[in-house]
């Protein structure tokens, strides 16, 4: 039995919900949006309600299913989480006031800011990585000189 760690799985739902929430303040004021940034945290946060009330009995049914129902429990977390994603674009609609084709131009905005911001924390990460490596190397090399 394969065993779940709670810290990487609450960070798998609560970071991209975060990151979310940073790229689409920062893009909803670019674009004159209305909503102010706790306004935007606070329904983010109410649309992972579905996700907490139905994860409970999901994981319940998924201990009688057999290997042939694997299929039904897939649709049924994968249809959960297309929800919760259209639950966040219609709050994000609904709170700035936006038309349907403004709102599809900041989820796609929204989108991108989350590839940017992921792509600069990966490269920071792999720079200071490289950098902490070479003053390793730097300090063995003054210690094995002397």
């Amino acid at each position: 039995m394969r065993k779940a760690n709670l810290l990487l799985e609450t960070g798998k739902l609560f970071i991209p919900v975060l990151t979310w929430v940073l790229a689409s303040y920062a893009m909803t004021t670019i674009l004159d949006g209305a909503t102010k940034i706790g306004e935007a945290m606070l329904y983010n946060t109410l649309t992972l309600v579905p996700y907490v009330i139905f994860t409970i009995p999901f994981v319940l049914l998924s201990r009688i299913m057999d290997a042939n129902q694997s299929g039904l429990y897939t649709v049924l977390t994968g249809g959960l989480l297309v929800w919760m994603v259209l639950l966040m674009i219609v709050g994000l609609k609904e709170m700035n006031g936006y038309t349907v084709a403004k709102t599809l131009l900041v989820v796609f905005l929204t989108l991108f800011t989350m590839a940017v911001i992921w792509a600069t924390i990966v490269l920071l990460f792999t720079i200071s990585s490289q950098f902490v490596t070479m003053i390793r190397e730097v300090y063995y090399e003054i210690i094995y000189r002397l």
